[in-house]
């Protein structure tokens, strides 16, 4: 019996033996198919990637630059509007503040601008109120002048005319005091 089961089992060995060399094949041929499989694989996904690359970072490159394009547009096309309405301003005259309906740094200098055009027309208008009064008040001086001047005039002839009045009346008493002391 021990003779039998040793048998059994040196079988079953020697039949485990065999079966494994088919096996080990197997599975090296399995490992060598995944290896060449994965390293396909690898080379694949390295192409698409660096394909993907190449498409990608151009693209990236030409959004990023028309982004940072419109970005300084819509800064420097407004600092130049106001620059432009800060010359017309600082000549004097009136000019039409743009972008103060912004919300952002250039709203706010915009609004700034406007605060300073609308105290130069209040300032204008000031001056021209004071430059119509002197111009009233040396009016009136004038008018006043005009008239101490012609009141001088009239006051002197009608001084004049009373002297002169008043003469005639003394030469007329002592001519009528002579004709009387004569009589």
């Amino acid at each position: 019996d021990l003779y039998a089961s040793w048998v059994k089992v040196a079988d079953q060995t020697s039949l485990s033996f065999d079966l494994a060399e088919p096996l080990t094949s197997a599975i090296k041929g399995a490992a060598a198919n995944l290896n060449a499989s994965t390293t396909q694989a690898f080379t694949d996904g390295t192409q698409f990637a660096l394909r993907l690359i190449y498409l990608v970072v151009p693209l990236t490159l030409l959004a990023g630059g028309l982004i940072s394009w419109q970005i300084s547009r819509s800064i420097t096309a407004p600092l130049g509007r106001i620059r432009s309405t800060m010359d017309v301003l600082s000549r004097g005259e009136a000019a039409t503040v743009a972008d103060t309906d912004r919300a952002d740094e250039i709203g706010a200098m915009a609004r700034t601008l406007a605060v300073f055009q609308a105290n130069q027309t209040e300032k204008a208008r000031l001056e021209d109120g004071q430059r119509a009064d002197a111009e009233e008040r040396l009016r009136r001086q004038q008018a006043f002048e005009t008239a101490v001047r012609d009141f001088r005039s009239v006051a002197g002839e009608l001084t004049r005319a009373v002297t002169d009045t008043m003469a005639g009346m003394r030469d007329a008493k002592a001519t009528n005091r002579d004709n009387a002391a004569l009589s």
